[in-house]
């Protein structure tokens, strides 16, 4: 008969150490998967807060870009209607300026007119004498009163003819009224004002004819 011969093999004891290893391994490597994933999870939510917020700040820039463009729009209205106040407060300046030149031409005009009255006034005068000082009677001639005077108190014996004589102004009890003469002839008063120097011891007096701007002038030249 043949011995038949078992071989009995034993795992040796270090074989289960290595099963423990490799578990302990994949054990690491799912805990670093899921880190990994709960990492991505992690950046996935930053990606979509990112994208949140980049969409409200689109949002905000949009608003923003409508704001400007408004503000743009009210903007160009405001310097559209500037432009048009300017234009029209050009050409009122415009018309104030021709108004106050107009106006300039009319006192001017004035002025001329005024003086040309005045000169005119001034010439219609030049052949009158006031005189002054004259004692005032009822029913009195001017004319033989004033020839009287011209004889006797200026020593004039020329029969002087007048185109007027009589008195002016409201009559008053306590002063008499001068009398006023237009001379016929320039001549005649001017050798009477000559010899009006005789009347200094008397109360009357002789003066000029003058308009009244005239008169003015002339006592504001007085000293």
């Amino acid at each position: 008969h043949q011995q038949v011969t078992t071989t009995v093999y034993i795992m040796p004891p270090r074989k289960a150490k290595q099963h423990d290893t490799e578990g302990n391994d994949l054990s690491e490597t799912l805990l670093s998967i899921e880190e990994r994933l709960s990492r991505i999870e992690q950046n996935t939510a930053c990606m979509n807060n990112f994208e949140k917020d980049l969409s409200e700040l689109k949002e905000e820039q949009a608003s923003l870009k409508s704001t400007v463009d408004f503000i743009s729009k009210e903007l160009e209205e405001v310097k559209a209607k500037n432009k048009d106040l300017n234009r029209i407060v050009t050409q009122h300046e415009l018309e104030i300026v021709n108004m106050r030149n107009h106006m300039k031409r009319i006192d001017a005009d004035r002025l001329r007119l005024w003086d040309e009255a005045r000169r005119s006034e001034d010439y219609s005068k030049r052949e009158c004498l006031m005189f002054l000082g004259i004692e005032e009677k009822e029913n009195e001639n001017c004319t033989e009163l004033i020839q009287n005077i011209i004889r006797s108190k200026l020593s004039i014996q020329n029969d002087m003819k007048f185109q007027r004589c009589h008195r002016i102004g409201v009559k008053n009890p306590t002063k008499p009224r001068p009398i006023i003469v237009k001379f016929a002839w320039f001549q005649d008063k001017i050798q009477v004002l000559k010899n009006a120097k005789l009347l200094k011891s008397s109360p009357i007096y002789i003066q000029e004819c003058f308009s009244e701007a005239t008169a003015n002038r002339r006592r504001a030249l007085l000293p």
